[in-house]
């Protein structure tokens, strides 16, 4: 099972607004718009630049994953994203491998599997797998792949 293309890049940032405004008024990218994950204190700012996406990543309250992340290891590169036609194949197969999946409990339903800020599903192979950077996993479904 091949990894189909690299979907985005995730940087973490403390305000979203002052980011923003850095990466388009500044740098000149294209605001794609906001999304909030409310059960994961987080808001995503999908941000265009020609054929590459940049997903800004703030977190809405302090218990918030992304909130310990910037406790720990402040604004910065978060996760490279890459496509996959089926997401659970590849989960298998990396895990067959050896590959540690964040938030896998070992059964059926605790694969590690999340909805992301497209509604895609997605889940994340943990940094130790990939040389200290979280790589996220997201199944490219027919709708998300017209846009």
């Amino acid at each position: 099972m091949k990894i189909d293309a690299v979907d985005h890049i995730g940087i973490v940032v403390r305000s979203m607004r002052e980011a923003t405004e850095e990466y388009c008024d500044v740098l000149g990218f294209t605001d794609g718009g906001l999304s909030e994950l409310a059960d994961r204190g987080l808001l995503v700012r999908e941000l265009e630049v020609g054929a590459t996406r940049i997903e800004l990543l703030a977190p809405t309250r302090p218990d918030s994953e992304i909130s310990v992340f910037l406790q720990k290891h402040g604004e910065g590169l978060h996760h490279i994203c890459v496509s996959v036609s089926n997401l659970d194949a590849k989960l298998d197969d990396l895990k067959k491998k050896g590959a540690t999946i964040v938030g896998d409990g070992g059964t059926e339903g605790e694969r590690g599997v999340q909805i992301g800020a497209d509604g895609s599903r997605i889940a994340f192979v943990h940094p130790r797998n990939c040389r200290g950077v979280l790589l996220e996993l997201k199944e490219q479904t027919a709708v998300a792949a017209l846009k």
